[in-house]
């Protein structure tokens, strides 16, 4: 085998190497490196990561699509507190395997290329590090409770037929709307006045008023997520001088780094 020959990709331990018995014997024995390179390299540290890249897009996908906020802010948590003692565990196996690669009868060129490879992602996951740390911090709050606007409000015309909302387009939003609206039968147009807050809360709202086939309007400001709301309105009118900012979507980091979701999400204008 020339030294940089196509490598065996089968399983090449070496001969003798210690045995790791018991249900913690795979990772003993990756962060031993006593699996042969390819398999740590390729299947151990390539395809894990891809399978958690998988498996956090499908968690994260399925608690943010109606769940608050603090819900989908806290799966966030736990994928980013997660990932780097992940790739860590998976770097340093394929680290060491590729020190034994040679002594298993590998080439020492596809060692080398091996460990080059660990060094540039590691040092890629050293510049994640400051946006993982603020979206980290953004998150948590957000399990709290923390929302990106004033509580909302809800106030009827003396006819019946205008419903005012003022403030934040925050978690419940929606709900608090029907619970409205349930009170108010007669109600045809629903007047708007927030700067924003979640997107999939405005997406909510759009829905309902879609669905009872409200007209909306605006007498002061509409931004961001509050123009999700405004869009669905059967007629839609604003007063002269109102503001109208179209969504603009601040989405922060809930996955490793390189990948971003799209809920929780606070737009702005």
């Amino acid at each position: 085998m020339t030294a940089w020959s196509v490598p065996d990709f089968g399983r090449r331990d070496l001969a003798g190497a210690s045995q790791h018995p018991g249900p913690l014997g795979f990772l003993r024995k990756h962060l031993a490196g006593d699996y042969s390179l390819p398999r740590t390299y390729w299947l151990h540290l390539y395809f894990g990561n891809k399978i958690f890249e998988t498996g956090s897009s499908v968690l994260l996908d399925t608690v943010m699509e109606d769940a608050p906020a603090r819900y989908s802010s806290a799966a966030a948590v736990l994928v980013i507190l997660l990932w780097y003692p992940f790739w860590a565990f998976m770097a340093r196996g394929a680290w060491v395997s590729a020190g034994k690669h040679a002594a298993r009868g590998g080439s020492s060129g596809w060692a080398a290329a091996a460990r080059v490879a660990v060094v540039l992602g590691l040092v890629f996951q050293l510049f994640s590090v400051p946006e993982s740390l603020r979206n980290l911090r953004d998150h948590w709050s957000q399990t709290g409770g923390q929302q990106p606007g004033p509580a909302p409000s809800f106030f009827l015309s003396t006819d019946g037929r205008t419903l005012s909302l003022h403030g934040g387009i925050n978690d419940g939003i929606a709900a608090q709307l029907e619970a409205a609206l349930a009170r108010a039968p007669v109600v045809t147009t629903l007047m708007l006045a927030s700067n924003g807050g979640w997107t999939y809360e405005g997406q909510k709202l759009g829905r309902l008023i879609a669905a009872r086939g409200l007209n909306t309007h605006v007498e002061t400001e509409c931004s961001s997520a509050c123009t999700l709301a405004y869009l669905a309105g059967k007629v839609r009118s604003a007063r002269e001088g109102a503001h109208r900012a179209f969504t603009v979507s601040a989405q922060a980091t809930a996955r490793p780094p390189r990948w971003r979701c799209a809920r929780p999400t606070a737009s702005w204008a």
